[in-house]
């Protein structure tokens, strides 16, 4: 109730220049909106606004320029998008210094599979090159290994990925018989990569889940629910709502 009266104070005062601090973080929806009125009004005529404030998103909308403050320095200034996107580099740099690696694997009583020659073995996200991760980035091709292991021969086995939202909602399912490719007899230790070009997936997180079917598509030789877990990151700021950023162009005609 204080930062609503507050705020309405100060736009009312039709101040030259408005200083901001973390407003627009707290109310309704409601509340917010009319603030973005007052501060709309404000900006179109001419005032000047300054808005200290966490939501990347908010400062994206509504600034010109953006300075980045952390303990005291200032570490960049800018176009808002560069700058943002500056931050959210570094912070998906320390998050990955400090978190696991985006790895399981199976134990070896593990229940629920099917008892067949194919087994699961193990799941990791890794980047482009090979090196393990524990998130992706919206935008960057990143890879899902599936680890597996035949005690004999095997004909074109199915490998069968499907990604769920940690909200419930399943996103997409993968499978190499869908895209194509037949991998022939397989024997032994193999690593199955599966290659998400320009990976499409919204921030979130998300879960992994693994299937095999034979060559025929028909019979299940091995199954592994909820096989590994890993959060999807921008690099670039907020950037839109739901599970997926699908690749489009607009024309003004």
């Amino acid at each position: 109730m204080y930062v609503r009266l507050g705020f309405a104070v100060a736009v009312h005062m039709k101040p030259d220049v408005l200083l901001v601090d973390e407003v627009l973080a707290v109310g309704d929806e409601e509340f917010q909106r009319k603030c973005f009125d007052h501060l709309y009004a404000l900006r179109r005529a001419g005032k000047t606004i300054i808005v200290v404030s966490h939501g990347l998103g908010q400062l994206e909308a509504l600034c010109d320029e953006v300075a980045w403050l952390e303990r005291g320095n200032l570490l960049e200034v800018g176009e808002p998008t560069d700058v943002v996107a500056s931050y959210l580099k570094k912070v998906n740099a320390d998050e990955s210094a400090r978190s696991p690696m985006a790895t399981a694997l199976r134990p070896k009583d593990h229940e629920g599979g099917v008892k067949s020659a194919l087994r699961v073995t193990s799941v990791q996200i890794t980047n482009s090159d090979g090196v393990p991760l524990n998130h992706a980035e919206t935008g960057t091709t990143f890879t899902v290994k599936v680890g597996i292991t035949m005690t004999e021969p095997v004909l074109g086995p199915n490998v069968r990925i499907a990604l769920q939202h940690e909200t419930g909602p399943l996103v997409a399912m993968i499978s190499n018989h869908r895209l194509g490719f037949d991998f022939s007899y397989v024997d032994g230790d193999k690593t199955v990569e599966i290659d998400l070009l320009r990976n499409p997936l919204l921030p979130g997180r998300y879960r992994v889940h693994v299937d095999v079917f034979d060559h025929t598509g028909s019979k299940l030789l091995d199954s592994w629910n909820d096989a590994a877990e890993f959060p999807v990151r921008s690099a670039s700021g907020e950037i839109g709502q739901g599970f997926v950023q699908l690749p489009a162009e607009y024309r003004l005609t």
